[in-house]
């Protein structure tokens, strides 16, 4: 069972930089309200909706672009690979050099539109949500609801804060990579917003179709 605590129904803020409001007293990310203790499948999927935040305590992988490329070559040649893709969760993050007495470097979402040209395979073979930052392209989206999964943003600028929300850290494939491996990360309250939902529906979306009411901040959200 993976713990998510959520504030439902409720809109998503802009999504770059540290939010004054999601900062505790001591400096840490705070905790949001609600609990919901569900298993991270589709039906768990199915049941979050844009716009939704969480706070997500479980195991995800990281991954970025140069193991992106490993994975979907080996999809295509057919060989195993280092990691079962059924429900897990890949985080786009190159985690900074860990510093001494410390679980892990920095660790801040990257672009995910960089993965969208590999993501697809990934999804067929069973990948039950992406984490990142930015806008998804058609197709991708498109797969996100073909498949059931779900793609959440976190806050971009804060990897040092994210950093504290991270447990324990394990290499699990392609070391040469450096910063670019594959590590199994174990977090506990890590901040998350659902971007695109398993129907398909995207806060980017919201957000184009309340432009007029905003047209100063658009522009900035949009490339977030």
């Amino acid at each position: 069972m993976q713990c998510i605590k959520g504030v439902r129904g409720r809109p998503s803020p802009a999504l770059g930089g540290c939010s004054a409001n999601k900062v505790s007293a001591e400096g840490g990310l705070a905790p949001l309200a609600e609990v919901l203790c569900v298993q991270h499948n589709n039906l768990g999927n199915r049941a979050l909706k844009a716009g939704e935040e969480i706070s997500y305590s479980g195991k995800l992988y990281t991954a970025r672009d140069q193991a992106h490329q490993r994975l979907v070559e080996a999809i295509h040649s057919g060989r195993k690979l280092p990691i079962d893709l059924k429900g897990s969760i890949i985080y786009y993050c190159g985690p900074t050099e860990t510093p001494k007495g410390k679980i892990i470097g920095s660790c801040g979402p990257t672009t995910s539109s960089r993965m969208d040209s590999f993501t697809l395979p990934l999804l067929k073979l069973g990948l039950s949500a992406m984490i990142g930052k930015g806008n998804r392209s058609p197709e991708v989206i498109a797969a996100i609801r073909k498949y059931q999964a779900v793609y959440f943003v976190t806050y971009s600028g804060c990897g040092a804060l994210l950093a504290r929300q991270i447990k324990k850290k394990t290499l699990v494939a392609y070391a040469d990579l450096g910063p670019e491996a594959i590590y199994e990360l174990e977090v506990k309250d890590f901040p998350l917003i659902v971007a695109v939902d398993s129907q398909g529906n995207s806060i980017y979306e919201q957000v184009k179709e309340k432009g007029l009411e905003c047209p100063d901040q658009m522009e900035e959200i949009m490339n977030s």
